[in-house]
């Protein structure tokens, strides 16, 4: 299991990331900043997509969702709330 690694980039971090793989020597100190809360960012989202309520979770959701029209992939993302959890999940229509 994968555990939720997908992360939403956003177009500021975007940006710092191509000026990276471009070469680092274009990275001012603002740069510097959004590129280390995007890893902290996603270094969060990974201990606790990883954790094992989470993994318990999607597993749970796999076992209870898996249809021909739906599916819960190993790696989706588990979003706790008051009442339940939100599981990122596909579902299949037919054009």
């Amino acid at each position: 299991m994968r555990d939720g690694m997908r992360h939403y980039v956003n177009p500021d971090e975007l940006d710092v990331l191509r000026r990276l793989a471009e070469g680092a020597e274009d990275i001012c100190d603002a740069d510097h900043s959004i590129f280390r809360a995007l890893v902290r960012r996603m270094d969060e989202d990974v201990a606790s997509q990883s954790s094992a309520e989470m993994r318990s979770v999607r597993m749970d959701g796999i076992r209870h969702f898996m249809t021909d029209d739906v599916q819960v992939d190993e790696d989706a993302e588990v979003i706790s709330v008051d009442a339940g959890y939100w599981i990122q999940g596909w579902l299949w229509m037919q054009q």
